[in-house]
């Protein structure tokens, strides 16, 4: 047991001497340390001493002097410019440069860095691939002010002032070949105010007002190609609305004067054709609607006073005729033709039919079974009458008409049974141009088709109506309708009607 600690004590001695023996090789080293410490100490303030004397102390020896370019400047000389300048260059690195930064030259910002997000006055901005992009002033990390803006390709797209990073002011806009193509003001990148859009051949096609983006306001259109004016007046959301004029192909004339509405004529205006009025009066959606007045284009004589729809005569209304400006007729009109009631007036102004009309031509139809006296309320008193025993005649050669009476069921009085019409004048769309074809197209498919033999009365009627026929023969077509029926005499070959007869149906 003894024997066991002795041991142990043992140990412990060693390590007792090897730890004092490590501590006294630390003490020493750390003597040395503070030794070199101190004298390094010393020797800086006796170098700290010596520049402080070199920089109060006037130079009294050559000693005090540097030898620069066979020049002697003085120790005390160069150090105090030296730390000026070092002084001067910590102020300008650090605060005057930044502060001048954007101010007195512009600033190169990047959009990848921290300081594009934040930099306020005048810059060059470069995106990643260094390609510059903006060039003028900025505010909080946004164009704003004058600027200049630039695609990836160096070409400028916009020149003008910005307000937080959007067109705002007055500006210029550019295409890909970097030609303008609107200069004027600006509202949140969009058209606002006075401006002019220029196309891709530098030529103006639009100056006058914007709002939003869109013509709203007055201005003026250019023809895109000649560059002469087109339009003169008034916008909205991009499309004529108010007064307006629209002008002729070389600029000069006027074609159109009045309202606009959806970029269409409507409400009071006036249309001309090679400077010449054809219509005053109302419109609606580009055509004549409402009360208007047509004159003809090439004597501006007045044609027609009265009601339109959708571009045609259709109400109440007068026609006149051209050539001597007399009244031909009065009343009703329905797309374009006379139909309803209705006045119809001769060359020399002379009443000759008042009464019903159908498809633009005296309705005939609506006087079958009628008796004289009703016939002459229409047509006044006939040019001619021819008896033929129980039947009758009326001719009224002024329309070119003439009326087959016959006896009614009751023997008491003579009714119209069939009429008949010269097809000089045009009746139910149908004239004497008018081919089979042209009649089946209007009255619909024939009843029968017969080649047609002229006797009894036939010969003093065609006669009357001024027809011939080849051995009193010609080709005929039966449509037949409710109550009546239209037979259409041809010529041989069905090319031309010559006659209507109308009759009634049994």
């Amino acid at each position: 047991m003894a024997s066991g600690f002795g041991i142990f004590s043992q140990i412990f001695t060693r390590i007792v001497s090897l730890v004092k023996s490590q501590i006294n090789g630390i003490s020493k080293w750390t003597l040395k340390l503070q030794s070199f410490a101190n004298l390094t100490s010393q020797k800086i303030q006796e170098k700290i001493t010596k520049f402080i004397q070199l920089l109060t102390s006037r130079p009294k020896s050559k000693k005090d002097y540097w030898k620069i370019f066979d020049i002697y400047f003085s120790k005390r000389f160069v150090v105090m410019s030296f730390a000026a300048f070092a002084a001067f260059l910590f102020i300008f690195v650090n605060l005057i440069y930044p502060f001048l930064d954007g101010k007195l030259w512009y600033a190169k910002v990047y959009t990848n860095t921290q300081k594009y997000s934040t930099f306020s006055g005048k810059a060059k901005v470069y995106n990643p691939t260094n390609n510059l992009i903006y060039y003028g002033e900025m505010s909080n990390g946004h164009a704003n002010g004058y600027g200049e803006q630039y695609d990836v390709d160096g070409k400028i797209l916009y020149k003008g002032a910005f307000n937080t990073g959007k067109y705002h002011g007055e500006g210029q806009l550019y295409n890909e070949y970097e030609n303008v193509i609107y200069k004027g003001s600006f509202e949140n990148n969009k058209f606002h105010g006075q401006g002019q859009q220029i196309n891709n051949l530098n030529i103006p096609i639009f100056t006058g007002s914007f709002e939003s983006g869109m013509k709203s306001g007055r201005g003026i259109e250019f023809d895109p190609k000649s560059g002469l004016r087109k339009f003169y007046g008034e916008y909205k959301n991009d499309l004529k609305e108010g007064k307006g004029i629209e002008y002729t192909q070389d600029g000069e004339g006027i074609s159109y004067e009045g309202n606009f509405k959806d970029n269409k004529y409507d409400g009071d205006g006036k249309l001309y054709l090679d400077n010449h009025l054809v219509y005053l009066g109302e419109f609606k959606n580009g055509l004549y609607n409402g009360n208007g007045t047509a004159y003809d284009k090439n004597s501006g004589i007045i044609k027609y006073i009265g009601e339109f729809k959708n571009g045609l005569f259709d109400g109440q209304g007068e026609l006149f005729n051209i050539k001597n400006m007399k009244l031909m007729f009065e009343g009703n009109f329905s797309k374009g033709k006379r139909h309803g009631e209705g006045i119809a007036f001769d060359y020399l102004g002379t009443q000759i039919y008042s009464g019903k009309f159908r498809n633009d031509g005296i309705d005939f139809i609506s006087i079958l079974n009628a008796n004289e006296e009703k016939i002459r309320e229409n047509f006044k008193e006939p040019d001619s009458h021819i008896d033929l025993n129980d039947k009758k005649i009326i001719v009224y050669s002024g329309i070119r008409s003439a009326m087959l009476m016959l006896n009614n069921s009751t023997q008491e009085e003579q009714v119209c049974d069939k009429v008949f019409v010269n097809l000089k004048d045009e009746f139910m769309g149908l004239n004497n141009k008018s081919s089979a074809l042209d009649c089946n197209a209007i009255l619909g498919d024939t009843y029968s088709s017969t080649l047609f033999e002229s006797r009894d009365y036939y010969p003093k009627i065609f006669k009357i109506l001024d027809l011939s026929f080849e051995n009193n023969k010609c080709g005929t077509n039966k449509y037949v309708f409710d109550g009546y029926y239209v037979r259409v005499f041809f010529n041989s070959d069905y090319t031309e009607a010559k006659a209507i007869e109308i009759g009634k149906v049994s």
